[in-house]
């Protein structure tokens, strides 16, 4: 046998596998979060199927608050003084990280699972901090902004936040 000639059985099967793949269904679900809060973004999802993230008020952009929801329930955050409140990421102990944003500031934000919250601004950043995810360890990561101000219009800069809360 040529060379072209073992190289189409090859190519066949090559392509009945990738065409199965591309037939596979998908199970969509709807999270429990009523529109008549505002339009609902979820940022991330962790192994125990928790979602977080952050509805905005269908009028105003500026105004939202932040949500954790599974499939049969949801509950609503927004940090005291702040526009807009966003959950970025969730650990699978549910920890959760993110951020406030007024008009003046953002800060970052952990809550713990006992429900307390921990505001993280980077050293020389307060007003300028936003936490985007924490890993099952503790460790946050996020951005700060140089200079610091609410809606990052300056030059982000990538920093990370250990368990112990050590920068």
């Amino acid at each position: 046998m040529s060379m072209p000639t073992l190289a189409w059985p090859v190519i066949t099967i090559l392509l009945m596998a990738t065409s199965s793949l591309l037939a596979q269904t998908y199970d969509f679900r709807m999270l429990p979060l009523p529109e008549t809060l505002g339009t609902p973004i979820a940022e991330h999802i962790n192994n125990t199927e928790q979602v977080v993230g952050a509805i905005i008020h269908s009028f105003d952009p500026f105004r939202g608050m932040a949500f954790q929801a599974d499939l049969h329930g949801y509950t609503t955050f927004s940090f005291p003084g702040a526009d807009v409140t966003v959950f970025n990421g969730i650990s699978d102990y549910d920890e959760v990280a993110g951020h406030s944003v007024n008009i003046d500031v953002s800060h970052g934000c952990l809550i713990d699972t006992k429900g307390t919250i921990t505001v993280v601004d980077f050293p020389g950043h307060e007003g300028g901090s936003w936490i985007l995810d924490i890993n099952d360890r503790g460790t946050a990561v996020g951005l700060y902004c140089d200079p610091p101000v609410p809606l990052c219009e300056g030059i982000p800069q990538g920093s990370l936040r250990a368990p112990q809360g050590g920068i």
